[in-house]
């Protein structure tokens, strides 16, 4: 229901008129879902709280008041599960929605919707110890597909950090995902591909970032099934770069990603003039 979505028109509520309109938001997922369950004799639960969904804004996020989003929790084999429905569905483009099913969200580990999700009351976190709002905002933006594809965050990085006009970043990359990586400057929505370079060493890829000058800055990291997967955003980095660099990195093509190779010079693009350059 993207016009209840945006608020342009009243949002289909009940079941039945969550059923006669054949769409709704997230809440009439979550309430659909959770009588279907009890139907099928499954103990389920609604939860709501706060999600980093289509209008998540890494620059500026907060949990008060800890609602907008709903989800649910299903007791199976008597342990809690938790599921997102209305995510797996598909997503909001403007003002169309696309349907595109997945399975991201479904019963993924707890640690995992802690990325995403951060439900109004802590019990529904299903952690120990439970998360405070502070470290959950603290917590970088890594979707369901990021531990769908069995992608690992080596290094330690933050929702958002300050840096100077350089970053590193490691990440564990099965050889069974495709991979790729920019940088989206946030002032005027342009891409900056060659700003990032990904060496390879085995299944860890070393992201090396330059940053092109001082601003706002989002790493936004894009995997797929391999070979011949649709990549799609996996997780983002907020960046506020107090420095810039003239010079960026050689493009990097989809060969160089499934090869897993390693440049070792030359790392500077583009090339000096009448100057001799060695290649390996």
């Amino acid at each position: 229901d993207v016009a209840g979505y945006l608020g342009r028109a009243p949002r289909a509520s009940g079941l039945d008129g969550v059923l006669h309109a054949g769409s709704s938001v997230c809440q009439g997922y979550a309430d659909l879902f959770a009588e279907m369950c009890r139907l099928g004799g499954f103990e389920v639960k609604v939860i709501s709280g706060h999600g980093r969904g289509g209008r998540y804004d890494p620059f500026n996020e907060n949990v008060t008041p800890p609602t907008g989003h709903a989800w649910n929790a299903v007791r199976i084999g008597g342990q809690w599960q938790l599921v997102d429905v209305t995510w797996d569905a598909g997503n909001v483009n403007g003002e169309a929605f696309t349907k595109d099913y997945a399975t991201d969200y479904l019963f993924a580990p707890a640690d995992a919707f802690a990325h995403t999700h951060f439900p109004a009351q802590v019990e529904h976190q299903y952690l120990s110890p439970p998360l405070p709002p502070e470290q959950f905002l603290a917590r970088p933006y890594l979707r369901g597909a990021f531990f769908g594809h069995d992608l690992r965050l080596l290094s330690p990085q933050p929702r958002m950090a300050t840096v100077a006009d350089r970053l590193e970043l490691q990440l564990e990359v099965p050889a069974y995902t495709a991979f790729d990586a920019d940088l989206q400057d946030q002032t005027d929505g342009s891409v900056h591909d060659q700003a990032v370079l990904t060496q390879w060493a085995g299944t860890t890829a070393t992201l090396h970032v330059r940053i092109p000058r001082p601003g706002r800055w989002l790493l936004r990291v894009f995997a797929a099934a391999a070979p011949g997967g649709k990549l799609a955003g996996v997780a983002e980095f907020a960046l506020h770069a107090t420095a810039g660099g003239a010079l960026a990195y050689p493009k990097q093509f989809p060969n160089f990603h499934q090869m897993r190779a390693t440049l070792l010079e030359p790392l500077d693009s583009p090339l000096a003039a009448a100057t001799a350059t060695r290649f390996r």
